[in-house]
Formats: structure tokens, sequence, C-alpha cells
């Protein structure tokens, strides 16, 4: 597999698992959590779109486009965008074990997804210098 292979897989692992880790949100609502009393009146909040737009969407898209361009400037915006996706996948995480969760399903799942962004960087770095050269 080369490179540029691992950087669609990697992407497409990080949007799936954050689609898995809303799954598992959803259930623990259903065993753990009061559900709210009232739904929200005007549906579903823009801060929620926006962060499954960023977090679910965008990493799919970026996968999608990697198949097909490579140019410089697009390679340095999934740097950047990796590497502020794994600073916010680490704080979720950091956040979630500093609660005393004992979901152990969602750390694990919440970790893999550290792991696998942060094996991205790389990827899209070795990536950006295979077309130097």
């Amino acid at each position: 597999m080369n490179t540029q292979q691992k950087i669609i897989v990697s992407w497409i692992l990080i949007a799936l698992g954050v689609v898995i880790h809303n799954t598992l949100e959803v259930g623990e609502s259903i065993f753990f959590k009061s559900l709210p009393e009232k739904p929200f009146n005007d549906g579903v909040p823009i801060a929620v779109h926006i962060i499954h737009i960023l977090a679910m969407i965008l990493p799919m898209v970026i996968a999608f486009i990697t198949l097909f361009y490579a140019n410089n400037i697009f390679k340095i915006f999934s740097l950047v965008y990796a590497i502020v996706l794994v600073l916010l996948n680490t704080a979720h995480l950091a956040e979630t074990l500093g609660a005393g969760f004992s979901n152990y399903s969602q750390i694990i799942l919440l970790l893999f997804i550290v792991i696998v962004n942060a094996i991205l960087i790389p990827l899209i770095i070795r990536w950006k210098k295979e077309n130097l050269l």
C-alpha cells in the first residue's frame, strides 16, 4: 500500500470512528443519561451540524479528494486539518478520562481515533515530500 492509499484509509477510519463514537453516545443516553425533558423546537442545533460536518463528513471528503488531487496547497490543508483534529481528539480523550468516564468502549475508540490521527500526520508529510523529489 502506498502513502496516498494509507492516507485515504486513515481519513476514512477517523470518520468511521467518529460515527461509531456518536452511535455509542446515543446508546449511553438509553442506558446512563437522562434525555432532555423537551425536544429542541427548531430542530437540530447548528453546532451539531457543524461538528458532524467537520468531524465526519470533511475527513471523508478529504479522503476522496486525495484519490484525485495532489496539489501542494491541498496537502498543506490536509496536514493542518489533521494537526487540528488530533489536538481536538486528544483534548476530547483527556476530557473523557478526566471526567471519570467508565464506558471502556468509548475510551478505546477515542484512543484509536487519536492514534490513527497521529499516524496520519507523518503520512501526509511523507506524501508532501514524495512529489517534491
